[in-house]
């Protein structure tokens, strides 16, 4: 049998030479791709050549037309050819993690509405301002200019094309405030800490449809804790209500373990309480499978 040939110092110098600008080259290319200081999520879009070239072109203003019907999205995602220039103002969610490059930032989205009447807008957007704190589950208010349709990469490696907006207004918004808008806020700021756990209670918001209840939990147990979000409960004048699953909010921390030495505010959800009476909010800690005690946390309501 043959046996391989070992190469010599002098015939290794070039690969290795040319190995090494292949390395510096793939740098380069993640160093452009990149916002300074922002580096790329594991959960992050990846945008076309063609899409970045186009919005550095010169983006005419949107039409002075009425910006287009929620009615219409449907055709939009197929064929947004006949729409380019338009405006879109639209509610919106964002899908995966934004793309942060050095012209502004890319992500993807999908329309929603409190009526949620099935006109779903799919697409990409490009933002030239500051990063408001955008994030894959954020929600928020935006209004753009049609540029047509472009592809992108999602998170999956799965390549999809739809409308792409230029963003000229972009707001954080939340899930709350499009959906279930609070019509009473409270700020009872109920402490309570054992077993090297504290939690605190901020905020509560009563809405029409549900309760939230703002939560912020400090983790010096030595170990990673979390809410056992099921057993979760609130009792008010001798009734009880369980925690529900919201599977459209922003914030899916509430299911994550916190490690030990950090701090997290989640929100817990329960269907709708009146607040003309004290609530009790039963939260159940479980450490690394080893349940703790629960935190009875107390919500007084000031009658007039």
């Amino acid at each position: 049998m043959k046996m391989p040939a070992i190469l010599s110092k002098q015939e290794k110098a070039p690969i290795l030479a040319v190995a090494l600008l292949l390395l510096i080259a793939a740098a380069v290319v993640v160093i452009i791709q990149l916002r300074p200081g922002r580096p790329a999520g594991e959960n992050s879009i990846a945008v076309s050549s063609e899409l970045r070239r186009a919005v550095q072109q010169e983006v005419l203003p949107a039409s002075e037309e009425a910006p287009i019907d929620r009615e219409l999205y449907t055709t939009l995602n197929t064929d947004s050819s006949e729409y380019t220039g338009r405006q879109v103002v639209s509610m919106a969610q964002v899908l995966y993690d934004p793309q942060y490059t050095e012209e502004g930032i890319y992500f993807s989205f999908r329309s929603v509405s409190p009526e949620q009447d099935g006109h779903v807008l799919y697409g990409l957007a490009f933002w030239p301002g500051e990063d408001p704190g955008l994030s894959d589950r954020s929600y928020i208010s935006m209004t753009g200019t049609l540029l047509g349709d472009y592809s992108y990469v999602d998170s999956y490696q799965f390549q999809d094309r739809g409308p792409a907006l230029y963003l000229t207004e972009l707001s954080l918004s939340s899930y709350g405030e499009i959906f279930a808008p609070a019509i009473i806020t409270l700020f009872p700021q109920v402490q309570e800490e054992h077993d090297g756990c504290a939690m605190c209670l901020e905020r509560a918001e009563f809405a029409k449809k549900e309760s939230r209840f703002f939560v912020n939990l400090e983790n010096d147990t030595g170990k990673s804790i979390r809410i056992l979000v099921q057993e979760a409960e609130a009792f008010q004048d001798g009734q009880f209500y369980n925690c529900q699953v919201n599977y459209n909010s922003e914030d899916f921390s509430i299911y994550e373990e916190i490690p030990d030495g950090e701090s997290r505010t989640v929100i817990l959800t329960f269907p709708t309480i009146v607040p003309d009476s004290d609530i009790l909010l039963k939260i159940p800690i479980t450490a690394e499978y080893e349940a703790l005690n629960s935190f009875d946390l107390p919500v007084e309501i000031t009658r007039p």
